[in-house]
């Protein structure tokens, strides 16, 4: 853990522009590699030896800081970048931290949160998935990447907010203002967005989530296309050593096939 003593946190506002920023006192350093070796034999073919990189979870470093602010305040942030540990390529092009890249704010009224952020049914601190039996890597993209492709994995230019707990029930709630880009030159109806609304569950016995969420397409016009949508419940009841784990998700969209998706 890397210590510093000073501490800065700003908050200007001008119009209709405010600035927030935040030097922690604390900053932890962490990482994981995530590699395995993969042989195969096919008839009458050659056998084959690879190292795979990001098999199930997908290597990465990352930076965390967070100051307190006191009276029940605090200020964070987190920057995460993925890599492949078989030839050390950066996990997204032109992107320093590809996986999270986020400043947060805790009080008494919950967690908000800006910046490049995982959809609440993917991963990463916002995320909120419960019950998915592969994890959300397993050798692909998704939970369910093997039967769809509608999957809403990271967006940027996002803000979600979370409240406090109530009898172990946090509600959830995320938005993007231009999943890949923000042009400040376009529309705003021109941005593709993303929505979310989820409930979660926790105690240490049982944890579970309810998640809704959109994602509307523009084409070169800023006219919407193919608008998608999921809806996805799923959790795990902790019993001894042993995890029992379903999830149920149902997906459709204009000009798109309905699908049922389900993992117990």
């Amino acid at each position: 853990m890397l210590k510093f003593r000073s501490v800065a946190v700003a908050l200007f506002c001008t119009g209709l522009i405010t600035s927030f920023g935040a030097q922690a006192s604390q900053v932890n350093i962490y990482g994981k590699i995530d590699a395995s070796v993969l042989t195969g034999k096919t008839r009458h073919g050659a056998a084959t030896v690879q190292l795979k990189s990001g098999f199930t979870a997908g290597s990465r470093w990352g930076i965390k800081g967070v100051e307190d602010l006191g009276n029940g305040y605090k200020v964070g942030f987190i920057l995460e970048q993925g890599f492949t540990i078989d030839d050390g390529a950066e996990g997204g092009s032109n992107q320093a931290f590809n996986r999270e890249s986020s400043l947060y704010l805790d009080g008494s009224f919950g967690r908000v949160t800006f910046g490049r952020l995982g959809t609440l049914g993917f991963a990463q601190s916002t995320g909120i998935l419960r019950g998915a039996v592969f994890g959300v890597t397993h050798g692909a993209s998704g939970w369910a990447s093997g039967t769809t492709s509608l999957h809403f994995s990271r967006v940027d230019n996002a803000v979600a907010y979370s409240t406090p707990s109530f009898g172990n029930v946090s509600l959830h709630a995320m938005y993007s203002n231009g999943t890949n880009t923000d042009d400040s030159e376009n529309k705003w109806s021109k941005n593709n967005h993303y929505y979310g609304l989820g409930a979660l569950y926790r105690s240490k016995e049982a944890s579970g989530s309810v998640i809704f969420e959109a994602m509307d397409y523009k084409n070169e016009t800023g006219i919407k296309h193919n608008p998608l949508y999921h809806l996805t419940i799923g959790g795990y009841w902790q019993i001894g050593q042993i995890r029992p784990m379903a999830i149920y998700q149902y997906q459709w969209g204009e000009d798109r096939y309905k699908q049922h998706t389900a993992q117990v």
